[in-house]
């Protein structure tokens, strides 16, 4: 599918969106393909202990890279996926109206092949005795409670599309229902900030405690209903 990055002309007294679209490597551009806006968005926690700064910074996918928060000193993120693996619903493979799937990309007919796999298969199903089953595990014995996913558990594979596609991602990021934010902020002034420790992740040059004020953590949920709609 195309990738389409958002422009804006002013026409007549009033914005305009247009669409500036930049072909994806090894797509091809055909009538009545889909194309879709995407919007590009990375966080992560800039950390400079030479210089004291530590910034919530934010990347666009793109070339810009900006910090949003200053003196952020901690920033987490967890994963919580469903237990499960992928299932067929028993609708026909590619006949409308689906879905075909509990969730994830559907597999080919079992006669079809795509992206490399072998016949039938694709990054979340295989064949076994001529049906398609699960190629991912159930975790911790499945259930309906949702499960914690590592590290490594995130880059072990498989992979989607398949292991050559420069944009791949495991398999089991399509498994996510819910991701736990927490993150820390420091006051700015050293002064304010005593020895490190429960109160204080980054020392600073307070001693008594009525110069302190402590770091704040605040931790949040993100769910999307979508996702959710069994639990």
């Amino acid at each position: 599918m195309p990738l389409l990055e958002r422009d804006v002309v002013v026409g007549r007294g009033r914005e305009v969106g247009a669409l500036l679209l930049r072909r994806a490597r090894g797509h091809e551009l055909v009538a009545g393909a889909v194309a879709a806006e995407v919007r590009l968005g990375s966080y992560y926690l800039k950390t400079d202990d030479a210089n004291r700064t530590y910034q919530l910074m934010r990347h666009d996918g793109w070339s810009t890279d900006l910090p949003v928060v200053d003196d952020v000193v901690k920033l987490e993120f967890q994963y919580f996926a469903d237990p499960e693996p992928p299932r067929l619903t028993g609708a026909p493979l590619g006949e409308p109206p689906g879905p075909w799937t509990t969730y994830g990309p559907a597999p080919p007919r079992l006669e079809e092949t795509t992206g490399g796999w072998a016949q039938g298969e694709n990054c979340t199903f295989l064949v076994i005795d001529g049906e398609h089953v699960p190629r991912l595990n159930a975790l911790a014995g499945g259930g309906p409670a949702l499960v914690e996913l590592t590290p490594a558990e995130l880059t072990d594979g498989p992979w989607c599309p398949n292991a050559l596609t420069p944009n791949r991602f495991d398999a089991d990021v399509l498994r996510i229902r819910k991701i736990r934010v927490t993150v820390r902020v420091q006051s700015a002034l050293a002064s304010l900030r005593g020895p490190a420790g429960v109160l204080f992740l980054r020392a600073g040059t307070a001693r008594a405690g009525e110069q302190y004020v402590p770091d704040v953590e605040v931790q949040f949920d993100i769910a999307p209903r979508n996702m959710n709609l069994q639990r």
